[in-house]
């Protein structure tokens, strides 16, 4: 039944993250979720270096994950406390992040639910 799988259908909005250039690379919030983390990090393969932001999120579920991953042959470096590599302090940003998403999350559904009322009217 389509209205059983609206809920799992995933939407974009179009919203790009800046690309960085010059030989910067790829940064990936995580906004607190370990699987973020975990998602992105074969990405290094495809684009040889990328940061991920708050990699300790992964000791939720998978504490030696990083670990695993040098022993395969993964370089694996912890960045100091930056400007750009804000430490856990500024968990209320994270938890703002969060909420936008989960607003934004729910405008989209609520467009989605409209949109597919008009399209496959019942």
């Amino acid at each position: 039944n389509w209205n059983d799988k609206a809920e799992e259908i995933l939407i974009w909005d179009g919203t790009k993250n800046e690309a960085y250039d010059n030989g910067k690379c790829a940064r990936i919030s995580t906004y607190g979720d370990h699987r973020m983390a975990m998602s992105f990090a074969p990405a290094v393969l495809r684009f040889g270096h990328i940061e991920i932001e708050h990699p300790e999120v992964v000791n939720k579920s998978y504490p030696a994950f990083w670990d695993d991953l040098k022993s395969v042959g993964i370089g694996i470096d912890i960045l100091p406390d930056t400007e750009d590599n804000p430490s856990d302090n500024e968990a209320s940003n994270m938890e703002k992040e969060k909420n936008f998403l989960e607003n934004k999350s729910r405008e989209m559904k609520k467009e989605y639910g409209e949109m597919k009322k008009e399209k496959f009217p019942t």
